[in-house]
């Protein structure tokens, strides 16, 4: 089937989350998938069940259960922990699919959420998704396609900056930087530019403004066409198509696959190779959006063995991408606050979305997930949820800045002798 992996397995990691929280031990949980077709339906549906034997929900509470914020009464959060806010993004997630979720649920019987997608079906492929090594080991095969490549990265984030160089040195490629859409624009104008990996939102200068000014420079001047390729955290198909109108060549989302965005470089250039201009097919996804399937989330906030991993064991770029990351935590929450306090909607998604890139690319999936659900809040103007959501997003940021402190300090220990790295105040 045809859809959004990551959201896909988003709803369903929390549903599943939620029916393991509320199963005492010896329960049982089932998860069921199938798909309804009908004759004359544009798409078939996927529908996905978690079932639990739990302690199940009472009728008089299913009709605010996805809520923001909603659990069952107010002891659930003294028993089982947790903020409400999960299911809240499940249905909302669902919707943004055009799809949604059904409960069915009696107390001390257990629940039964069922999610439903209309969703087209696939054509047949090859190769699936790689394991770590294999993915390293494509990698080091891939080098000698792309060795001496001078590719310019537009992106205006450092740790977002320094995994996607990180990414292109290893396949031998020649990294310019550009930090914004003018630069980027004044970098390709220098000349000897063999592709563009550009970021859409950034300060000033957008990607897709930048990418509309290059369009028009090589169409007055008859200049070859440059490969542009989107490397965004927008994931709505309205995204897809604002990039490819801009006169963009391919996507890839954020946190960055190297297999997804190999895959993504050599369709660009096969095309071009061939004559073509290399634009996706309007209503068809690239091959990005057959997102290389992940690994299960690690419990940790922070998923240091993961990340070492995407940098090969490079310890001077970790240490690097651990400054930057502490710095930005500090900078994105006192943004957030001050625009939250001033109803700042713009500033608001900007350094939402901003954070949700950065902690994706550091493997911080549930501060990622956080930081969604705060550019959701701030996008729809909801500041009552922006406000509730931003001290969770603070609580997590403490946990994954702990982490980070221990990168930076193997030992562990402050100048004061703590056995705990010291914390970057927020």
């Amino acid at each position: 089937m045809l859809g959004d992996p990551g959201r896909l397995g988003q709803v369903v990691g929390n549903l599943l989350s939620n029916a393991i929280k509320f199963t005492p031990r010896n329960g049982r949980i089932e998860v069921t998938a199938w798909v309804n077709s009908a004759p004359g339906q544009a798409a078939a549906q996927l529908l996905v069940k978690v079932q639990d034997s739990g302690v199940g929900i009472a009728s008089k509470q299913q009709a605010t259960i996805f809520e923001a914020f909603t659990q069952a009464d107010a002891s659930t959060a003294r028993r089982y922990g947790g903020s409400g806010l999960g299911l809240a993004i499940c249905a909302r997630l669902a919707r943004l699919m055009e799809g949604g979720i059904e409960l069915q649920s009696e107390l001390g019987q257990g629940s039964a959420f069922t999610l439903t997608l209309p969703l087209q079906e696939a054509p047949a492929e090859t190769g699936g998704p790689l394991s770590a090594p294999m993915e390293l080991m494509e990698i080091a095969e891939a080098g000698p396609r792309y060795a001496g490549m001078v590719v310019l990265v537009a992106e205006d984030h450092p740790v977002n900056e320094m995994m996607l160089r990180q990414l292109l040195l290893r396949l031998g490629c020649i990294v310019r930087v550009a930090r914004g859409g003018a630069q980027a624009v004044a970098q390709w104008e220098q000349g000897g530019v063999d592709m563009v990996l550009m970021d859409v939102q950034m300060p000033g200068m957008s990607g897709l403004q930048a990418t509309q000014m290059i369009r028009e420079a090589e169409s007055k001047r008859r200049l070859k066409h440059t490969p542009i390729i989107a490397v965004t955290a927008n994931a709505m198909p309205g995204d897809r198509q604002a990039c490819l109108a801009s006169g963009m060549d391919g996507y890839t989302p954020k946190p960055v696959s190297p297999q997804a965005l190999m895959q993504e470089m050599d369709r660009v250039l096969e095309l071009l190779a061939s004559g073509q201009v290399p634009a996706a097919v309007p209503g068809r996804p690239t091959p990005a959006d057959a997102e290389v399937k992940r690994p299960a989330a690690s419990p940790e906030a922070l998923d240091v063995d993961k990340l070492r991993r995407r940098l090969d064991g490079d310890e001077e770029t970790l240490r690097q991408l651990a400054l930057a990351m502490r710095s930005d935590l500090v900078s994105r929450l006192t943004d957030m606050q001050r625009a939250l306090e001033t109803r700042d909607g713009a500033a608001a998604v900007a350094h939402a979305h901003g954070l949700k890139g950065s902690l994706g690319s550091m493997t911080a999936e549930r501060g990622a997930r956080l930081a969604k659900g705060l550019e959701l809040a701030a996008r729809a103007g909801d500041w009552s949820l922006f406000g509730r959501a931003l001290p969770l997003m603070r609580a997590e940021a403490r946990q994954i800045d702990r982490i980070l402190a221990r990168i930076l300090d193997a030992s562990g220990s402050d100048l004061f002798g703590s056995t705990e790295p010291p914390l970057t105040v927020y």
